[in-house]
């Protein structure tokens, strides 16, 4: 019950003052006493001070003890009397708002004992649970205050009392808006009081974020707190609310110091707090150690003319006799007035005397200094501090309070642990820490003070567990495998990399037609595949490898693995295929694949892999989940091939009344591969014989040769990128090996199981011919892959989404690629709004980062081309169409305008040298000509680095012989060299990085490409890459360098 809803006062109604009967006071006419109306607000006011002043005396007699809540009839008698003042609250100007729940934690806190107001709180928590709900001026619970002061005695009372806890739990502080998950990891509350809040806690308040926009996920994962209890308090957030791992630090982020964390999900933040703690750890025990070695160099400095003085004090009168030993450590007399001196030095101390004073503490610094066996190191790794009295030592023989000496004999494991003790801190209770040792009486007074000191405030001083690299580990692989467990493909890869995916979570071939494939397929074509050692799935078609011998006949025989079991065989399973295991090798040796949720394989024709294969193919990986689909599997092999997980799946089978142990539906991906015929923009790829080749290409793949030949030494400061967007490429293309970089796929194979097309398995071969023809015209161009989701259209052909081409653009985006190449097109008549949007702002994005983008025009032949990505509203994008050898235009490429146009009719794809002209595939389109485009355009941008590097070479070059800081000491050589720079020099044009800049934008690529464009629009090249390379061969590495700088000087001479 809050305070404004709190019963009016009956005593209210009463008009009259009492009066004293005797004196007769208080007569008379009632209007001679007119009582003041007081206004709605002048009695809120006076209800709060009314509230006010009951809970200060309800304060007031549990705190000196007129009342005993523990007393039954007391408690009774107490709780009617205040029973219609326990449900309220306080003003803000009174006593900040506050339930009388918030007084008792103010109170515990100053010291008061908990159980005098137990009884109260209980009843309030039972009787009066909307209190509990109620918040101060700040925001604050009483349960978020008891957490925040660590009050664990009222956090437990309110986690097992209050009927409706979720609904305190979800309550968020007016500042930092924080529920009480937040407050509970952050005050390192005991595990077992945070694991019931976050029991009580529903999804809601698990996904409720913080003024930084921190989850309790977040907050628990955050390195500060990864000790070795942390990861149960991580599983059980992260299984409490799968929702919750979708979620980003976000918007009010930006307001606070922590603008770094802004849009991570728990994974990267723990990543990054990780990254930041450690380093922050690193810097605080380097400051510690300098500090520290500070510190002692101080002390030596100070104590050295002591210790000296007061040995050769001692040495003077007998008491100690020092000889230099060979090896530099002092040595004792054994003929000392005291007794016999043992030497110290060395492992095999014997019993040795040492009188009182700094003679000890010497003695026990060269044990440390010279001993390899020392506990302590060296000083650089330890901090050294003063040394405590000779009575907190370990003594090997009974030491007498009236001693003068003290024995020090060989030291052991038990005297290290204590001396290491006596020079550092302990968080040990005193009784523990002096645990077998000899104290002298005014050290036992010490302690006993200590302890008793301890026992009366009541306080312990607890030893907090610092964060660990071990532990954080162990998080960090936690909510990996939970995450490619429960969330979807494209929801794991925004929570474990954001939007700069590195990694593929998934292996799958089954879009790959061909039956045949060869280990180079593999290590070669998928060498530059990035797998995260987890995978979400590994899912494989039948396939055969090519080196494989001859399958031989099925034979049924037993299992191998069967062995020494009643009425089974020990005849082993050696008949059968073992293709697949080349493939898991690959996964589990060479892209260190250690885990798999899920394994699909077809296996369903005969021969099929023996279960001696199957073991050999998996072993060293986990997989929790089996669908080899061969019909008779022995359950032997799941067992060796996934040993842990077979008490799992022996529950299951064994189980009686439970789920039944099932074969795996058989799921049968198989494409009719006549149906992926090569087609490039409405014109399949024919084979056909060709009048001539195209001028223009035999003039590229001259210098595409050329320019393979030359070593250069400079290294580019980028490669050029090329993201094509398209149908994937096949990994087995010989031709792309090396080339490709890395790829995404958006293309789903089966949405229900979240299965996914592969970007580098062959579709209907249009992106691997793209690929091939980029190459050949920038032969060292990277590829970005990027493969486009396709749909069958009512014609039967394959179709492409908007949907798919936006994400494309955008990862073309965030992978910072220098040109996208998009051989394809999209009839505005079949897009939706928002998908036309969706696809204004990727290219809009992409253009904005200075991306150079081509598209294809319409093969169509229509008046007007209205397809995108030309359409888009963004202009700063080229549209390519085809042209001719010739050098017209095509005439399927239409009237609709076009920026440029390049060989697109009847190309050859085999470069000049490699096929004869009657034998080559051909290809015709308008994407043709894009892909070509996207290659020159990377060959220009390779030649103008080149350039600019070679310019800042010579000039570098040209100062040194200034500067005369080389070997040539001739003065004609040197005016020589000179000339020669300076010729050089002048013949470059000046072309620096600033110009490479400048030509990766669109402005610059556009001005570059209209000053060779013909009135046809076709872009000329043989005048500028003409046949003068065939002298390439005779070159020197230098003199190629100098000629690829030369085509790029003219480029800049031209372009001016």
């Amino acid at each position: 019950m809050s305070a404004r809803d709190f019963p009016e006062d009956d005593s209210t109604d009463e008009s009259h003052p009492e009066v004293d009967e005797d004196s007769g006071e208080g007569s008379g006419d009632e209007s001679d006493h007119p009582v003041e109306e007081l206004s709605e607000e002048d009695q809120k006011k006076e209800r709060f001070r009314d509230i006010k002043t009951k809970f200060d005396e309800i304060q007031s007699k549990i705190v000196s003890g007129k009342v005993d809540l523990s007393n039954e009839d007391q408690r009774a008698q107490f709780f009617d009397d205040y029973k219609e003042f326990f449900g309220g609250k306080t003003s803000l100007e009174d006593d900040n708002e506050r339930t009388l729940l918030h007084r008792a934690i103010e109170r515990t806190e100053k010291g008061e004992d908990f159980s005098r107001w137990k009884p109260l709180i209980e009843h309030l928590i039972v009787k009066y649970p909307d209190t509990v709900k109620e918040t101060d001026r700040y925001g604050y619970t009483p349960l978020y205050e008891a957490i925040v002061k660590k009050r664990q005695e009222f956090v437990r009372s309110i986690c097992e009392l209050h009927p409706e806890l979720d609904k305190v739990l979800k309550v968020q502080s007016s500042t930092e808006k924080e529920n009480c998950i937040h407050a509970a990891i952050h005050n390192i509350i005991p595990g077992e009081l945070t694991t019931k809040l976050i029991q009580k806690a529903n999804e809601e308040i698990l996904c409720q974020q913080d003024v930084k926009g921190r989850t309790p996920l977040h907050v628990a994962v955050d390195y500060q707190y990864c000790t070795t209890k942390q990861l149960a308090i991580v599983k059980l957030i992260a299984t409490g609310s799968v929702a919750a791992l979708k979620l980003r630090a976000t918007s009010d982020a930006t307001k606070t110091q922590s603008k770094q964390f802004n849009g991570m999900s728990a994974y990267l933040f723990h990543i990054e707090s990780r990254i930041l703690g450690v380093a922050e750890d690193k810097a605080k025990a380097e400051k510690a150690r300098v500090k520290a070695d500070a510190r002692l160099e101080k002390l030596k400095a100070e104590k050295a003319p002591t210790e000296k003085a007061e040995r050769d004090a001692k040495v003077a009168k007998g008491v100690l006799k020092a000889l230099p030993s060979k090896d530099g450590i002092l040595e004792h007399d054994s003929q000392a007035k005291d007794g016999s001196i043992g030497k110290f030095g060395g492992n095999d101390l014997k019993p040795t005397k040492l009188t009182r004073g700094s003679d000890s503490t010497e003695a026990l610094s060269k044990i440390q200094k010279n001993d390899p066996g020392a506990h302590f190191g060296t000083t650089s790794q330890v901090p050294q501090r003063k040394y405590r009295s000779r009575t907190a030592l370990t003594s090997t023989e009974p030491a007498s309070p009236s001693s003068e000496a003290l024995k020090i004999g060989p030291r052991t494991e038990s005297a290290d642990q204590e001396s290491i003790h006596d020079n550092f801190p302990t968080s040990r209770k005193p009784a523990e820490a002096n645990k077998g040792r000899k104290l002298s009486k005014q050290s036992k007074q010490s302690v006993k003070a200590t302890d008793k000191g301890k026992a009366k405030s009541g306080k312990v001083v607890k030893k907090i567990e610092k964060p660990s690299e071990e532990s954080a580990k162990a998080i960090e692989e936690f909510l990996k495998l939970h995450c490619l467990r429960n969330l979807r493909h494209d929801d794991a890869v925004d929570f474990l990399y954001g939007q700069n995916e590195s990694k593929q979570i998934y292996f799958d071939l089954y879009d790959q037609l061909d039956e045949e494939i060869s280990e180079a397929d593999i290590t070669g074509g998928l060498s530059h595949l990035k797998l995260e050692n987890v995978l979400q799935y590994v899912a494989l078609p039948y396939l055969r490898l090519k080196t494989a011998e001859k399958p031989v006949k099925e034979t049924k025989k037993p299992s191998r693995f069967l062995l020494n079991k009643p009425g089974k065989s020990e005849v082993p399973d050696s008949h059968g295929r073992g293709d697949l295991g080349v493939i898991f090798r690959f996964l589990r040796d060479t892209k260190k694949v250690k885990h798999i949720i899920r394994v699909i394989v077809n296996d369903r024709r005969e021969p099929a892999h023996s279960d001696e294969e199957i073991v050999k193919a998996l072993g060293g990986m986990k997989v929790e989940i089996w669908d080899w689909q061969r019909f008779d599997l022995c359950t032997d092999t799941v067992f060796l091939a996934a040993p842990n997980y077979v008490e799992e799946f022996k529950a299951l089978v064994e189980s009686n009344g439970g789920p039944k142990v099932e074969p795996p539906v058989p799921s049968d991906f198989d494409l009719d591969s006549s149906t992926h015929k090569t087609h490039v923009n409405g014109v399949d790829a024919q084979l056909e014989p060709v009048a001539r080749r195209h001028q223009w290409l035999t003039t590229i793949d001259e210098f595409a040769n050329f320019l393979g030949s030359v070593n250069c030494k400079y290294s580019l400061k980028e490669n050029v990128t090329i993201a094509l967007i398209d149908d994937g490429v096949d990994m087995r293309e010989k031709s792309l090996h090396g080339r490709i970089i890395d790829g995404k796929s958006f293309c789903p194979r089966d949405s229900q199981q979240d299965l996914n097309v592969s970007y580098y398995v062959k579709g209907g071969g249009h992106g691997t011919a793209m690929a091939n023809l980029i190459c050949r015209v920038c032969p060292n161009a990277q590829l970005y892959i990027l493969k486009l989701e396709e749909y069958r259209n009512g014609s039967g052909k394959p179709q492409i989404t908007a949907k798919s081409a936006a994400k494309a653009i955008w990862a073309a985006v965030q992978k910072k690629v220098q040109i996208i190449s998009m051989s394809w097109t999209l009839d505005e008549k079949g897009l939706r709004e928002d998908e036309i949007t969706d696809l204004n702002d990727a290219i809009k994005a992409a253009a904005d980062e200075n991306i150079v983008m081509f598209c294809a025009g319409s093969d169509e032949a229509s008046e007007t081309d209205r397809t995108y990505p030309a359409l888009s509203q963004e202009k700063r994008i080229f549209k390519i169409g085809a042209a001719t050898a010739n050098k017209t235009m095509w005439e399927w490429t239409g009237k609709g305008e076009v920026d440029f146009i390049f060989p697109g009719h009847k190309v050859v794809m085999e470069m000049t040298d490699e096929v004869a002209l009657t034998n080559g595939k051909v290809l015709t389109g308008s994407s043709v000509a894009t892909a070509i485009a996207a290659g020159y355009a990377a060959l220009l941008l390779e030649c103008v680095q080149i350039a600019a590097l070679d310019y800042a070479d010579l000039q570098e070059q040209r100062g040194n012989v200034e500067k005369d800081e080389t070997t040539v000491k001739d003065e004609k050589e040197q005016r020589s060299l000179l000339k020669n720079l300076h010729e050089r020099l002048i013949s470059t044009k000046g072309v620096t990085l600033a110009d490479y800049s400048a030509l990766k934008t669109h402005k610059g690529m556009k001005k570059l490409l209209e000053i060779s464009k013909t009135d046809e629009k076709f872009v000329e090249v043989y005048d500028l890459f003409g046949t003068w390379n065939k002298k390439g061969k005779t070159m020197s590495d230098w003199e190629k360098t100098e000629v690829v700088a030369s085509k790029a000087a003219l480029l800049k001479l031209r372009s001016k």
